[in-house]
């Protein structure tokens, strides 16, 4: 999906990283490659992430999860 490819730009991570996967995991994701605007922000609370700096940094916390 486009947004997916959007952030993961943002990111510099590439879409099939790994902790793309576990991000969706963290946000609760219903469906795979999407995030409703509800699983987006629970997500980032639960990251501490308010700004795409702060969410690449948290993304290497996913993987010791």
């Amino acid at each position: 999906p486009t947004g997916i490819e959007a952030l993961c730009s943002d990111l510099k991570v590439d879409h099939t990283d790994v902790r793309i996967l576990m991000l969706a995991w963290k946000m609760r994701a219903a469906k795979q490659g999407y995030f409703s605007k509800d699983e987006w922000q629970r997500g980032l609370k639960d990251l501490h992430a308010d700004t795409i700096p702060k969410l690449k940094k948290a993304l290497p916390g996913l993987e010791k999860e």
